[in-house]
């Protein structure tokens, strides 16, 4: 999975076909999942009326989008 993520498919961003595990720690998921915890209010999202799948879809985005950024600076860092 890790050493092979374009075959796996499980840690690419198929928007912008990043291999988004190259900037990632350990923990990956759960730093950024955190972090989108810090950012996401999920009470203001469920009293504007959203699904649970909206809410967890914001969170995911959230996820991707701070491993993207971890996967550009490293990629930036080797360059």
């Amino acid at each position: 999975l890790v050493d092979a993520p374009r075959a796996s498919g499980a840690l690419m961003n198929e928007a912008t076909g990043e291999d988004l595990s190259i900037g990632g720690p350990t923990g990956l998921f759960s730093k950024a999942l955190r972090d989108a915890g810090k950012k996401i209010s999920v009470s203001s999202l469920k009293g504007m009326g959203l699904r649970d799948e909206s809410v967890w879809n914001e969170v995911v985005t959230t996820c991707v989008e701070l491993a993207s950024y971890n996967a550009r600076d490293t990629v930036r860092q080797l360059e």
